[in-house]
C-alpha cells in the first residue's frame, strides 16, 4: 500500500461534457508525487461491479472531492458513504454555487468550494492534519 494520500474524485459525468477538464486541472495543481486518485470512471467494472469498487475506493480514500455542477444521484450516493464512514474527508467543488445552502448536502460534506485551486489548495495545506473523527 502506498503512503500517497488518497483522494476519490467523484461528481457529474456527462458524455456531453468532458468530466476530466476539472479532473486534469485538479491533479496537475496537486501533483502525484504525495497524492493517489481514483476517478470512478476508469476502469471496466461493469454494474453492481462498479458500485462495490467504487465503495471500497471510497472506503480507501483520505478524501473525498466531488464536483457538483448539477444533480447526480450516484454523486450524492458517493458523499453520503463517504460520510457515513467518518474517517474521510468530504469536500464538494460547486462552480456556480447553486447548491452552497442545500440543507443535506451540506449536513454531509466538511468543506464546500466554488473552485477547484481553492479545493486543492485547501487539501496541500491541511494534508498532513489529523483525519477527522465523526461526520
Amino acid at each position: 500500500m502506498s503512503d500517497k494520500i488518497r483522494i476519490y474524485l467523484g461528481g457529474t459525468k456527462y458524455e456531453e461534457e468532458p468530466h476530466c477538464s476539472w479532473i486534469t486541472r485538479f491533479v496537475d495543481t496537486l501533483g502525484t508525487d504525495k497524492y493517489r486518485f481514483f476517478d470512478p470512471v476508469v476502469g471496466t467494472a461493469r454494474g453492481g461491479e462498479v458500485i462495490a469498487r467504487d465503495k471500497r475506493e471510497i472506503e480507501n480514500s483520505d478524501y473525498v472531492v466531488s464536483y457538483i455542477d448539477r444533480p447526480s444521484f450516484g454523486t450524492i450516493m458517493e458523499i453520503k458513504h463517504a460520510f457515513d464512514k467518518q474517517n474521510i474527508m468530504v469536500m464538494v467543488i460547486n462552480p456556480n454555487g447553486k447548491y452552497l445552502k442545500d440543507l443535506w448536502l451540506g449536513y454531509h460534506i466538511h468543506h464546500f468550494f466554488v473552485n477547484v485551486e481553492e479545493c486543492a489548495k485547501y487539501i496541500e495545506d491541511t494534508w498532513h492534519t489529523p483525519k477527522i473523527i465523526g461526520g
